[in-house]
Order: C-alpha cells, then sequence, then structure tokens
C-alpha cells in the first residue's frame, strides 16, 4: 500500500512537471534592439553625461504578460496600471525613486560615445541620466517600452514622443535634444563713485568705500544635487572689507530684482567684520544643498554678492593695482574635488598729486625749498583756505608731493579729478604766489606715477616782517628819540640859567 502511494506520487509529480513544460515554452521573449544617440543642439554646450539602462521589466509577445524586474514599489504599481504605450506614469514614477529600477545594463553611455545600440530582450526599459555637469537645468530621462502592441499588431519601433525625435519614428534616442546647460560663469564689477554705473574699474579717495558686485551662476539641479558650493573675494593691501550688504538670488540675469538668500542657507568667513579684513568666504551649507526638498538654489540661475570695501592709504598708483578677486567653486555630490570658476577681478584707481617750487626769476627756474601748499576739492575751499584735502612742503629740488600732514609724511591718494592747489607758505626771502592752479588727476588711462603743477616765486623787494631792515629802522627811531630827549634836556638847563 505504501509503495502504491509512492509511486501514485511520482507519477502526479511527474504529471504536473509535463504540465508545466508547454506553459514555460509559451513564455515567449524576443531580442529588441534601440539606439542611444548623444545629439546636442548647436544652442547648448556639451557636457559630461554618462546614462544607464534599466530593465524594469520582461514581456512575453506570445500572452501579453509583464514579468516586473524592479523592487520599487511606486515603480512597479505604475507598470501595473499603464500599457507600454502609455509611459508618462512610468517615467514619472522611475524620476522620484531614487533605487529599485531593476537590472542594469553593463553598458553604461557616455556623451563622448558614438552611437550605440542596445539589443535586449522584449520589456520595459528605464534610460536614466547617472552622471551629469552641474551646469545641467534639465536633464529628462527616458522609458524606452518595445514591443509594444498597438493595431491588433506588435510595434518594433519607438513613438516620436518617447524617442525625442521630431522626424518620425524611429528606434534611436536621441537624449542631447532632451538637455540643456546653463555656461557655469562669475562677472565682478565695482560701482562708478560719479554716475554709479557698474563697470570694471573706478576711482576713489583714501579713507573713502566703494561697491562691488559679484554676479555668479548657479549649478547643479534637484536631480543633481552638489555638495559645495562657495565664492571666495580677496582684496589686494589697497582695499579692506567695510560690509557684506547682501546675498540675493535672481531668476534671470536682467532681473531688476532679486529674492534675498536666507541667513540660514550659507555661513560668511569672518562671521564680523573688524580691523583690516581682506578676504571672506560665502560658503552655502551641505545641509542646505541636499535639503530633501529642493531649496531655491536650484531654480534660481544667479547668485548676487553685494559688498563695500574702503581704500586704504597704502592703495598703490598705476594699473592692476588695488584689485578685488572673486573665484567661485562648487562640487556635485558624486564629484572629488571642487571645480573653480574664474577668477574674475575689478580694481579701484588712485593718483598722486605734486607741486614744484621753483624761482621765477630766474631763467632756468631754480628749485625753491621749504614752501608749503594745500591742495583743495573745490575753488571756493582754496578761496577760503577751508578744509584742506592734504598738505606738501618742498625739498632741496623743490618737489614735493601731497602728505595727508606734514608730520606724518605718508602720500596722500587721490580721486580721479579736478583739484585746486594754493601756496600757503613762501620760502624766506621770497613772495606767496597768490595765484589758485586746478591739477586734473586721471586724464590718462593708466594713472600716472605722480602727477604735478608748478608755482613760481619772486624774491621780495621789501624787507620781510622781523627782518633787518626792521632793525635799522628801530636802530634809527631810537637814535631820534634819544637825540630829542638830549635836546630837551639843554632846553630846560638854559631856561633854568635865565
Amino acid at each position: 500500500m505504501k509503495l502504491t502511494k509512492r509511486v501514485l506520487a511520482v507519477v502526479i509529480a511527474a504529471l504536473m512537471l509535463a504540465m508545466m513544460i508547454p506553459f514555460a515554452a509559451s513564455a515567449a521573449t524576443t531580442n529588441v534592439t534601440f539606439t542611444l544617440s548623444y545629439d546636442m543642439p548647436e544652442s547648448e554646450t556639451a557636457g559630461d553625461f554618462e546614462w544607464t539602462v534599466y530593465q524594469l521589466a520582461t514581456l512575453d509577445t506570445e500572452t501579453g504578460a509583464l514579468t516586473i524586474t524592479a523592487t520599487n514599489s511606486s515603480i512597479v504599481s505604475a507598470l501595473k496600471a499603464s500599457d507600454t504605450t502609455n509611459s508618462a506614469a512610468v517615467l514619472s514614477a522611475c524620476d522620484a525613486a531614487t533605487s529599485g529600477f531593476g537590472t542594469a545594463n553593463s553598458h553604461v553611455f557616455k556623451s563622448g560615445d558614438d552611437d550605440y545600440a542596445y539589443t535586449v530582450t522584449s520589456g520595459v526599459y528605464y534610460v536614466k541620466c547617472t552622471k551629469a555637469p552641474a551646469n545641467a537645468t534639465q536633464k529628462n530621462n527616458s522609458i524606452v517600452a518595445l514591443p509594444y502592441y498597438q493595431n491588433n499588431a506588435w510595434q518594433n519601433t519607438l513613438p516620436a514622443s518617447q524617442n525625442g525625435s521630431t522626424d518620425g519614428q524611429t528606434n534611436t534616442i536621441k537624449l542631447g535634444t532632451k538637455f540643456s546647460t546653463n555656461p557655469v560663469s562669475i562677472e565682478k564689477k565695482v560701482k562708478d563713485v560719479v554716475n554709479n554705473t557698474w563697470g570694471k574699474s573706478t576711482s576713489q579717495q583714501q579713507g573713502k568705500d566703494v561697491q562691488f558686485r559679484t554676479f555668479v551662476t548657479t549649478a547643479g539641479s534637484a536631480d543633481e544635487r552638489l555638495a559645495s558650493y562657495r565664492i571666495t573675494d580677496s582684496m589686494n593691501n589697497g582695499l579692506k572689507l567695510k560690509s557684506i550688504d547682501s546675498v540675493k538670488f535672481f531668476a534671470e540675469a536682467d532681473s531688476t530684482t532679486g529674492t534675498t538668500v536666507p541667513a540660514t542657507a550659507y555661513t560668511k568667513t569672518p562671521a564680523t567684520i573688524s580691523g583690516t579684513v581682506t578676504e571672506f568666504e560665502i560658503a552655502f551649507t551641505n545641509a542646505y544643498l541636499t535639503a530633501e526638498t529642493a531649496p531655491p538654489f536650484y531654480s534660481n540661475k544667479y547668485i548676487e554678492v553685494l559688498y563695500t570695501c574702503t581704500v586704504l592709504d597704502s592703495a598703490e598708483v598705476g594699473n592692476n593695482m588695488n584689485v578685488n578677486t572673486t573665484t567661485m567653486y562648487y562640487k556635485p555630490t558624486d564629484a572629488t574635488d571642487e571645480t573653480p570658476v574664474g577668477p574674475d577681478t575689478a580694481q579701484v584707481y588712485v593718483y598722486k598729486a605734486g607741486v614744484f617750487k621753483y624761482d621765477a626769476a630766474t631763467s632756468d627756474q631754480t628749485p625753491l625749498a621749504n614752501a608749503e601748499f594745500a591742495i583743495y576739492a573745490s575753488q571756493a575751499n582754496a578761496t577760503a583756505g577751508t578744509n584742506a584735502i592734504a598738505v606738501a612742503k618742498t625739498g632741496t629740488d623743490g618737489k614735493a608731493v601731497f602728505v595727508n600732514s606734514l608730520t606724518d609724511n605718508k602720500e596722500f591718494k587721490f580721486a580721479k579729478g579736478t583739484y585746486y592747489v594754493k601756496e600757503t607758505k613762501a620760502p624766506a626771502n621770497y613772495n606767496i604766489n597768490s595765484e589758485i592752479k586746478t591739477i586734473t588727476l586721471g586724464s590718462t588711462a593708466v594713472p600716472a606715477d605722480l602727477e604735478e603743477v608748478s608755482f613760481g616765486d619772486t624774491p621780495s623787494k621789501l624787507p620781510q616782517t622781523g627782518g633787518e631792515g626792521t632793525m635799522i629802522f628801530m636802530i634809527i627811531g631810537g637814535s631820534l628819540i634819544l637825540i630829542a630827549g638830549v635836546l630837551f634836556v639843554i632846553v630846560m638847563k638854559k631856561r633854568s640859567a635865565k
């Protein structure tokens, strides 16, 4: 009896196995081919892209049944609810997922590669951009469903809606048409203190302020996040940082208003400004850049940083002096090193002014020492002798550079413009030249090392107050008084004798 049961069990098992064979054979799949092509439009800039092809499901071409290999629940639900010609829901689910796409094809397609044909079993595939440059502003992925059943027949060519083509049905997916890039750039400018326009240079007097503007493009996207993004700024010894005035997002380059970046989105180094600060950094935090909900950083194209610097008395005359330099660095989350952008620069020109003093009575303009001068911003101040900007005292060569004061003797640095020079003290035995002369600084494109104005003094024809001539008059006057006194005494004695 036991033996009979065992034999029966074996027979049943054999029958069941035999019944399964036709069904297994009926699970028919066929090979299909589609090609990836990186065909970037001329209006775009080629970048470093990579794509991976994932098999979401296999398709039985006899029964139409899908065997789903994807494991992400949202993708599985979309595959079950959609037919293979309507891939929008499946694509949306795949784009929203970070994993669970199923089996990855061994070949990774790169933007620099020639067209590549994938021969795979019939099914549904997800073409996902797995690497993109940080300046990619749009990167649409693709769904490939081949073959699909339509008009009572299996269709082996992709509809244009899936392949990105506008020239009819083809199995070549033109990936370049589904991407756009925004060149990462940096622009540095300084506000002209006269006309308030932004340019690459301006001129300013020592001790006064200028405003700089850094305008940089953002990088990355909501899909391709950044691990870091920072803006660094450095000044040479002619400038110091006074304040960081604002940090704003701009949606477009020509927008007139921006949106203030939340202070929690970035750190400032130094955190507070005191003393002589010649460099600073604005660094967006990793937590902000990689937040679960994509921050406004990725939906804006530009970042503007406005800040004010003070011109120091150590500012230097000449080209490529008093330069402010900005560089931006960014790093995608899958990158090892930061990518620098820039640097870009803007500068502040300063000028030196001087005088030459000479004897106007000589044909060779003999230089005169110890003449003192003051320089003024206006004719009215020069006439009144008030609010002098700087002073000067000539040496034995008759020359002098205007300085802060005659005691510290530090050269004064002027802004471009017209100034008024007046002599305040003449050398001994010379008359003061009462003329007020103008000097124009910045008349050349590049500041000259020194621009000066000349004054000629004439020798005094009359004794100066306190000179030897005064003593002579005092002696003569005293003698006359003494003679008068003697005569008075004589006269009085004669009257007494009478």
